[in-house]
């Protein structure tokens, strides 16, 4: 079979995008891991601030920042897994 040289580099063109796809699905990122983890230290800073009132004030000033990073990834996360299969 004659390919023409546009056919060829399509051809190429999405090839380098499925292996380059097959790569990248192995690789883990850790969002939701580091979001746990900082939920966890954030409780800890409020079981703190019972105790102590400067841990109560930076537990609330983490608040907004954490919750939004923990929001961020496990709706980037949610995200990911509904368009997956649709991209192939």
């Amino acid at each position: 079979m004659l390919w023409s040289l546009p056919q060829l580099r399509l051809h190429y063109a999405v090839e380098c995008l499925l292996a380059a796809r097959q790569h990248d699905s192995g690789r883990k990122t850790y969002k939701r891991e580091v979001a746990l983890v900082m939920l966890g230290y954030l409780g800890l800073f409020f079981i703190w601030g019972v105790s102590n009132a400067t841990a109560l004030r930076i537990a609330e000033f983490l608040t907004l920042p954490v919750f939004g990073f923990v929001t961020a990834a496990f709706g980037l996360d949610a995200l990911a897994k509904q368009f997956r299969n649709t991209v192939a």
